[in-house]
């Protein structure tokens, strides 16, 4: 009970501050007066979609134990990378006695990496800062007074985490220093005297697992300052996996416009295909607001990560947990996506943001928003589910409730179940509702409050508008009944599409209600790669015979093969497989025990295209009569789709 109390009067106090916080955002004054807004998403476009939001980092806020205390809360955002810095002065990593000898003790680092490493993340090591003893005024933000020692020590780093005689961890990064034109305010050539010492560490580095290594840290994209480094790594030949920067501002799409400014750097040409690009911190403000108390940070985190898809490889989002505000209070305008556990570790609007964001998808679908401060982030899993965050997040301008109007493009057809929730300072009821999708297009209107998103979720229940009886002594069985004006069955193969093709296999069972004889040129499926690469099978008359064609056309080469179909009796259940093999250069139709094959030859390459429709054409034209039942496609060996529509 006390839990729950605790819960709601969270609740209650995040709403107070959010209100509390808009009268802090500028040319926010406007009336709320409603403007329509039109979001468009093409379903046809999709892109592998990585999941680069799922980095964070966490600040010097304590000197210890700063990720076990809330390690249950920082393991359900499902972290890849964790970034910590202060390595080598909150630690203590190095010691030196009276003789001058240094000695390694890496004892506190390593309960830090454990953290770490306890919660499914692996460390993203910022290289820094100096410890005091490499200073000549005991400053751990100065240049060392032996470069030598500096190096010796960044080796020793890599070798203990990355080395195979030490932690043996796989795929780390290592950054070198943090923001090193404001902690030291170097220049870039100062800065490029640790890096290249860093870099030397890192090549020498012995008997290590893979690692990636890269800088500088930089607080923003100083164009001058970036170019100039870039140029020193280019002419001395060094080893840059990543480039990094830290990004802060309430424009959601400033991290791909600072991401452009990097790829045109004229330093950066020589990097550009092999360098990561790496926000290595990322939030709305790099200064202390109530805003990262409140529903403004969850908006611009969901606006953000739409917008930078593409731009950059990995954010790494600033920062994880609170530190302890010296006044007491529980909020305190920190960047924390969780306040202190000493303040009872509540999770924040933002925290709740990063949970939506892994309810993404695995393929990314552009959206165009038509409409001021209104952005899409869609996703679908290539089976015909889809998830779909449409977010109002008014950092200028007038704050105004939106009429907004949602289309989803190259829709598919069958039964769906429809979701819409609104995740915001307001709380409103799900609602949910099951339709049949006819066409191709589906759409969606309602209004939406600032700083508010709504989340849709399509989930497709059968691929077949209709079902029937498949036989009528086997009750609960049900096949595919394929008839016009009914849709066909459409099946995006975006598993497929992305992967190299070399071969398959289409089977089904096909009940048709017409006889062979009078069946004319009727399409059984088509994928399209283009207009001019596609893989049909269809009913073809010729004179008073009738065949079965299984097709693959190639520009202008064409291959087909063919078997007589003019036996076939109406409402009478026929087994079909189509294979195909670019290995072994061949194609095969077999209808029940009858079977044909031809050589394709070494010049044609069969595949198949986004989209496998079923039933008719790619047009949704020259539609079959017919019942159809246990669908399998394999691709490679793998099945990529199974259907028995029950």
């Amino acid at each position: 009970m006390k839990k729950l109390i605790g819960e709601l009067l969270f609740l209650i106090l995040v709403g107070v501050i959010f209100l509390v916080s808009l009268k802090t955002i500028r040319n926010l004054a406007g009336r709320a007066e409603k403007t329509s807004v039109t979001v468009n998403i093409d379903g046809a476009s999709p892109q592998i979609f990585p999941k680069i939001w799922q980095g964070f980092g966490q600040g010097g806020e304590e000197t210890t134990k700063i990720i076990a205390p809330v390690s249950g809360a920082v393991a359900e955002l499902m972290p890849s990378y964790i970034r910590i810095d202060h390595l080598f002065d909150f630690s203590q990593v190095v010691s030196r006695d009276e003789r001058g000898e240094i000695s390694y003790h890496w004892e506190e680092l390593d309960e830090r990496i454990a953290e770490i490493t306890a919660v499914g993340a692996l460390p993203f090591l910022s290289l820094s800062y100096l410890p005091p003893i490499f200073s000549a005024s005991n400053s751990i933000i100065s240049l060392p007074s032996s470069i030598t020692d500096w190096e010796n020590l960044i080796r020793a780093t890599i070798e203990r985490y990355s080395g195979r005689n030490g932690k043996n961890l796989s795929n780390l990064y290592y950054e070198v220093w943090n923001e090193p034109d404001v902690f030291g305010k170097f220049k870039p050539a100062e800065y490029f005297s640790l890096y290249l010492a860093a870099a030397k560490a890192a090549e020498s580095a012995i008997d290590c697992q893979p690692f990636k290594f890269g800088g500088p840290a930089i607080l923003g994209v100083n164009k001058t300052w970036l170019n100039d480094f870039l140029g020193l790594v280019k002419a001395n030949n060094l080893r840059l996996d990543f480039v990094s920067w830290h990004s802060y501002g309430a424009n959601p799409k400033k991290i791909k416009l600072e991401a452009g400014v990097v790829d045109n750097l004229p330093n950066f040409n020589s990097f550009r295909k092999k360098t990561e690009k790496v926000v290595t911190e990322w939030g709305s403000d790099s200064e202390m607001s109530a805003n990262h108390d409140s529903f403004f940070d969850a908006s611009h985190t969901l606006a953000t990560v739409g917008e930078s898809f593409g731009a950059v490889d990995l954010l790494l989002a600033f920062e994880l947990k609170d530190g302890l505000d010296p006044k007491g209070n529980q909020f305190w305008g920190r960047w924390g996506l969780l306040t202190h556990q000493e303040k009872g570790s509540l999770k924040k609007p933002r925290y709740a943001a990063f949970t939506l964001l892994n309810e993404n998808l695995k393929y990314f679908l552009p959206a165009d928003e038509n409409g001021l401060n209104v952005y899409g982030l869609s996703s679908t899993d290539g089976k015909g589910n889809f998830v779909l965050f449409l977010t109002s997040f008014p950092y200028s301008g007038a704050n105004r409730e939106k009429d907004l109007s949602v289309s989803l493009h190259h829709f598919l057809p069958g039964e769906f179940e429809e979701s819409v929730s609104f995740f915001g300072s307001e709380t409103n009821p799900e609602s949910n509702l099951r339709f049949q999708s006819s066409g191709r297009t589906w759409q969606k209107s309602f209004n939406l409050k600032p700083f508010t998103t709504a989340v849709i979720k399509l989930r497709r229940l059968s691929p077949a508008s209709t079902r029937i009886p498949a036989e009528e002594e086997e009750p609960g069985n049900f096949a595919a009944q394929i008839i016009a004006p009914l849709p066909p069955l459409v099946f995006p193969l975006f598993d497929g599409y992305f992967s190299n093709q070399e071969d398959g296999e289409i089977s089904f069972s096909l009940r048709f209600s017409q006889t062979g004889a009078e069946a004319a040129e009727r399409f059984l499926f088509e994928s399209r790669v283009s207009p001019s690469i596609r893989l049909y099978a269809k009913t073809r008359s010729e004179g008073f015979a009738n065949f079965l064609d299984f097709v693959f056309e190639q520009g202008e080469i064409k291959k087909s093969i063919s078997l007589d179909i003019g036996d076939w009796q109406a409402g009478k259940w026929y087994d079909l497989n189509f294979t195909w093999s670019n290995p072994l250069m061949e194609m095969k139709m077999k209808i029940n025990d009858r079977e044909v094959k031809e050589s394709t030859g070494a010049n044609i390459n069969l595949s198949l295209g986004k989209f496998l429709t079923v039933g008719a054409d790619a047009d949704d034209k020259n539609f079959i009569n017919a019942d159809l039942d246990n669908f399998l496609l394999k691709m490679n060996g793998r099945e990529i789709i199974w259907e028995n529509f029950n």
